[in-house]
């Protein structure tokens, strides 16, 4: 077995003499002899490759699927098991870099693609010589013209094999394995394609030919062919002088254009040819891009013919732009699934798949629509929007995500009670407390004689409503800690910033359910329930409340603090996360119930001092 540094310099070897070969097969290649491409059109005109790009519409089509599939980026991922079907980037895999970077090291992914993929919509194919390690994995990728590579099966052994035209004149044989043969569009037989300049050989010969029409009637200084006759016969070597004379003088473009014409002994000059116009010169070469667009499935406003565009319909012409990108892009993306990953590597869940969002990078208004949509239902966070946008992320909380309240699973749609217009889930309208009235002087007194008949029934819906805030306080906590413990080395700048800014949300937050909760410990008190509470009186209720709520929220922030820093003064930093997630995961349930146990049943003296001043 061959060591690993005689295997390195092997490597270095084969790709010297593969760049070589190279630059000489594409330097000698002749495109003409693709399959399809010789002989004349009907219109006079031979198309082969080199002439066919020579007409605009040709060129402009080509130019826009290649370089438009070549700028995007075409990455490797890896299908994560488990029921959710994750995926990640599979940056430490070989391929990668070949893919998404450089194929070989004297070209750029962008370069290569945007050079074979010319090859696979013109001629039907795109080949490149694959280059693996001693593991099977592919190392590098080679093109190979396409006028060179011939597939056959030798003495119907069923074995694939490719016959590469050298440069030397020693033909070179390829398994299958070894070639990347991307087909293209309509194949037969699955090997070949067809392609483009081969099938459409007429229509591109005719945009040829009234281009060169069009040419040399202005090199004629817009002049069509006529007749010169005169009153006598002339002589041949005459005739042959007055020809070259009028060509000198009118021939040879429009510098000679303008010029006056002596006619000598009755000479006169009769047109023979159709008018430009007459032959709607103009609108031919108008119907003539359509027609190439049509062979291309391109929209034709993306080869310069706005004819039919409009401000009203430019977008879903754009959106036709991506479906006739889509059969090239999914071409690439499952010919790499099938030949340049092994069968293991295949089982692993590795696949290619290109970026689409970089098509939208031109249109802000399209991709902050595109975003705000998956923003919405909690597809995309604020950091992940931040770096699809290469910018940088905004700490832990640009993790959150967001998702709309007003929706209901369709499974449950039969148990919601429509006559309550009601837009909660049954489990929410099930769980969430009885809502007291919004201020102290909505009828209190009558509203909670009306929900409960004795005192602990009042107790425990008071408790409900401080709960509820508090859980909700309570998870914002819990994903914030467990998304700061990923950096342990930030924790506690993180506790100082975060818990300074909650404070003040857990007290605008608790405010309006606790000034509830210590009107009610009036009358949790009584045993008279059908006495109606004093009137509040403001001043000192808005003293009291304030008093009791910056009192209960201190509390609360400092036993979260204590908790978390005692899990950073003895915890293992690699164990970090883990324990803060096991710590705070109880949090939303257990604290919030306890808390608002004590809360409401300490503070019933502060209820009578607020009832009555």
């Amino acid at each position: 077995m061959m060591n690993i540094l005689g295997y390195l310099r092997l490597g270095t070897r084969r790709s010297l003499t593969a760049f070589a070969d190279f630059l000489h097969s594409f330097q000698t290649a002749g495109d003409s002899s693709l399959p399809g491409f010789s002989g004349p059109t009907r219109s006079g005109v031979t198309v082969d490759n080199d002439s066919a790009l020579n007409y605009s519409a040709v060129w402009a089509a080509t130019r826009l699927i290649a370089d438009t599939t070549a700028r995007l980026p075409l990455l490797l991922y890896q299908r994560n098991p488990g029921p959710d079907k994750t995926k990640r980037l599979a940056t430490e895999h070989p391929l990668f870099n070949v893919l998404a970077k450089a194929p070989n090291p004297h070209m750029t992914s962008m370069t290569w693609r945007s050079m074979a993929t010319p090859q696979l919509v013109n001629a039907g194919n795109t080949y490149s010589e694959i280059i693996r390690d001693e593991r099977g994995r592919t190392m590098r990728l080679w093109p190979v013209h396409a006028n060179r590579v011939t597939p056959f099966i030798r003495n119907n052994d069923g074995i694939l094999r490719f016959r590469i035209d050298h440069p030397s004149g020693n033909d070179v044989e390829l398994l299958s394995e070894d070639m990347f043969n991307v087909v293209g569009s309509m194949s037969e037989q699955g090997v070949i394609g067809k392609g483009v300049i081969g099938q459409a050989r007429e229509s591109i010969g005719m945009g040829l030919a009234t281009e060169r029409y069009g040419a040399t009637l202005f090199g004629n200084d817009g002049r069509t062919s006529g007749i010169l006759t005169t009153p006598k016969k002339l002589s041949e070597p005459a005739a042959k002088r007055m020809r070259e004379d009028w060509k000198t003088l009118h021939g040879g473009g429009p510098d000679k254009g303008n010029r006056v014409a002596i006619l000598e002994e009755g000479t006169t000059y009769n047109a023979i040819a159709i008018p430009p116009e007459d032959a709607q010169f103009l609108g031919t070469r108008q119907h003539n891009i359509s027609e190439i667009a049509r062979w291309y499935g391109l929209p034709p406003h993306k080869l310069a013919d706005l004819t039919r565009a409009t401000f009203s319909n430019i977008e879903q012409l754009a959106l036709e732009f991506i479906d006739a990108l889509m059969p090239w892009l999914v071409r690439w993306e499952t010919e790499t699934w099938r030949q340049l990953l092994t069968v293991q590597e295949q089982a692993d869940g590795f696949f290619a798949e290109h970026l689409l969002l970089t098509l939208l990078q031109s249109d802000s208004a399209a991709r902050s629509k595109f975003y705000t949509e998956l923003w919405r239902i909690g597809v995309l966070s604020a950091n992940e929007i931040r770096g699809l946008e290469n910018l940088n992320g905004i700490g832990p909380d640009g993790d959150t995500r967001f998702v709309a309240m007003n929706m209901v699973p369709l499974d449950r749609l039969d148990e919601i009670d429509f006559s309550k217009g009601s837009g909660q889930s049954p489990q929410r309208e099930q769980q969430s407390p009885s809502k007291p009235p919004r201020t102290l002087t909505d009828n209190f007194g009558e509203w909670c004689m009306k929900e409960a008949n004795d005192a602990q029934q009042k107790r425990d819906l008071c408790e409900g409503w401080v709960a509820d805030v508090l859980k909700r306080l309570l998870t914002n906590e819990a994903n914030a800690a467990k998304r700061a413990s990923r950096k342990p080395t930030e924790w506690l700048a993180w506790m100082e910033t975060y818990y300074g800014r909650h404070e003040r949300l857990a007290v605008d937050a608790l405010r309006p359910v606790l000034s509830k909760v210590l009107q009610a410990n009036v009358i949790l008190g009584d045993d008279d329930f059908n006495v109606d509470p004093n009137p509040i009186r403001p001043s000192v209720a808005d003293q009291l409340i304030a008093s009791a709520v910056n009192d209960l929220v201190t509390s609360h922030v400092a036993e979260s603090r204590r908790q978390l820093s005692g899990l950073y003064d003895t915890v293992n930093k690699d164990e970090f996360p883990a324990a803060v997630a096991a710590c705070v995961d109880t949090w939303p349930t257990e604290r919030s119930e306890a808390d608002a146990k004590v809360w409401v049943n300490e503070r019933s003296h502060l209820g009578h001092e607020v009832m009555t001043g």
